[in-house]
Formats: C-alpha cells, structure tokens, sequence
C-alpha cells in the first residue's frame, strides 16, 4: 500500500499511499533523507527490499553509499486497514515507515568520492548479500548481510572487485545465483564472475564480450523446445493450406520432410542436436570451473 520513491533530484526518498484498487499514487504522506544530511548531496537511485528481513536498501549514487532503513511493518498495515476501511490518509501525514539505521560507503576510504558515482545495487536471491557497483572506482562492492538479532540487515564489507572495464553501469546475476554478468558501458565490454556463495568474493571467470555501450542486462529463460518436441505425442495438428487465404487443421503422424522456409527438418533436428552437445559441454566446463574455484578457496 506505500510506493517508495528514490528522488535523485530532490536527494529524497518520497513514501506515496499506492492504490492498489485503482492502481494509482494518490496521496504523499512523507519523505526524509536518505542519508546522513552531511550537506553534501546524497542522490539515491535505487530501492530494494531485503526478501525476508524488514530491510530497505537504498543506493545514493552521489556520496557512494548505502543507506539501509528498517521498515515499520505495523504501520504499513495501520495504512492498509485504514485504506480497506475508506478512512483518510491525512492522519498519516508526516509519519514514516522508514527509520535510518546504517549509511556505508561503497568505495574504500581512500579513494576519493567526488570520482565516482554509484550505478545498480540488488539483494542476492539467498538474501546474504547486498551488491553496488562503482562507476569511476570501476568496481563491484560486495556486502555481507548481518543475521545477528537486533543486527540483522546491517551490512558489513566483503571487499572491492575491479569489473576488468570502465563505467560498471549494470550488473546482473544467472538464474543460479552463481555466476555474475557486468555491463561496462565506457569500455564497451560484458565481463563475467564467478560468484562464491559462502564468501560472497567473485573472480573473472575469463569470459568477456565486446558489446557497444552496455546499459542493462537481462537474463531470460530459454526453452529446450527440441527436447519438448521430441516429448510431444506422435499425433499432432498442422496447419495445412486449402485456398490461398484460407487453412485448416488436420492430424499429422509423420515428420514432414520440409518447413516454409525451405530448410530440411531433418537438417534442422541435426542443428539443435548440435546446439544442445555444445550447450552441455559449456555447462560442464561451466561446473568444473565453479569446482575448482571452491576447491582453492577451501
């Protein structure tokens, strides 16, 4: 029932009253730094939730740091019952749900913060580690989540992993949690890491692709569709053509020798067999590398 707005150019965070009936923001009840208010400029540019704690990590892409917010779960249900029950949400006005309990830098103390700016921060999907990148320190900075009690969700350091690129804008992890993709956006280059899921310490994997100013990165599940193909039942539908504009459906049980565009089915089949041989020698080398990395960090 609250939309949380990162306003870079206000250095706020913005909380609305979201509709959900009518899918719609109509109302803001507060905002609040989202930092320290050094008096210098924060910029937050991105807002991600914890996916078990009640955590909210903010990315402020000025001062190179993380703020992270508890969240006040009761009072987001005072709203919720408030919204269900058609009262108004003036009473809200000026209440938060948020209350600041850490601002970490994500660049060493060292290095100058006015030279970098901060790109993509995201939770890992086991929920142990909170990763930024570094556009200028040219690096992916890794947290560990704190578990402890009244702790939990403050973060604590990992360490500094140089993205063998300029301008990390992007970064985005497999489906397996185990491997890292980085968009270099200056360098015109995706690099990819291993990803050590006890340390949470990444290491070039040896893989880079030359790609024209990278900005995002999307992973999207793929289909086995010969495999699925080959899983279907002999009996299926096609289309067959009986006028020009006109066509019907009619039981296949052969394999027709041909497909529209001229190519031979069963050149084709030789293909994607081809193709699934190569994909299952990459996962395995893929294996054996993530093997031997765990075998050197033990």
């Amino acid at each position: 029932c609250v939309a949380y707005v990162p306003d870079l150019g206000k250095d706020l965070i913005r909380e609305f009253y979201y509709d959900r009936e009518a899918g719609a923001i109509s109302f803001e009840f507060n905002f609040m730094p989202s930092g320290l208010s050094t008096g210098m400029p924060d910029g937050p540019r991105y807002f991600e939730f914890h996916p078990t704690y009640d955590i909210a990590y903010v990315v402020n892409e000025l001062s190179s740091t993380i703020a992270v917010f508890s969240v006040n779960r009761a009072l987001l249900k005072e709203i919720s019952d408030a919204a269900n029950e058609g009262r108004s949400m003036e009473q809200f006005k000026g209440r938060s749900t948020l209350t600041l309990i850490q601002s970490i830098s994500t660049i060493p103390s060292a290095f100058p913060t006015s030279m970098n700016t901060c790109g993509r921060i995201c939770v890992h999907q086991s929920g142990k580690f909170v990763i930024v990148s570094n556009r200028g320190h040219e690096s992916i900075s890794i947290f560990r989540v704190n578990n402890n009690g009244s702790e939990n969700g403050k973060l604590y350091a990992v360490g500094y992993f140089h993205t063998r690129g300029e301008t990390p804008r992007h970064f985005q992890f497999d489906s397996s949690g185990r491997y890292i993709i980085v968009a270099n956006q200056d360098s015109n280059s995706i690099a990819i890491f291993s990803f050590d899921l006890k340390s949470g310490e990444i290491k070039y994997t040896g893989n880079e692709y030359r790609v024209p100013s990278p900005n995002f990165v999307c992973n999207c599940p793929v289909r086995d569709v010969f495999y699925e193909k080959q899983a279907a039942p002999e009996v299926r539908s096609i289309l067959v053509p009986v006028d020009k504009d006109e066509w019907i459906e009619q039981e296949d049980t052969e394999t027709p020798t041909h497909v529209n565009n001229g190519v031979s089915q069963k050149d084709l089949e030789a293909e994607l067999i081809e193709a699934r041989r190569e994909i299952k020698e990459l996962k395995e080398k893929l294996q054996a590398l993530s093997v031997q990395h765990e075998a050197t960090a033990a």
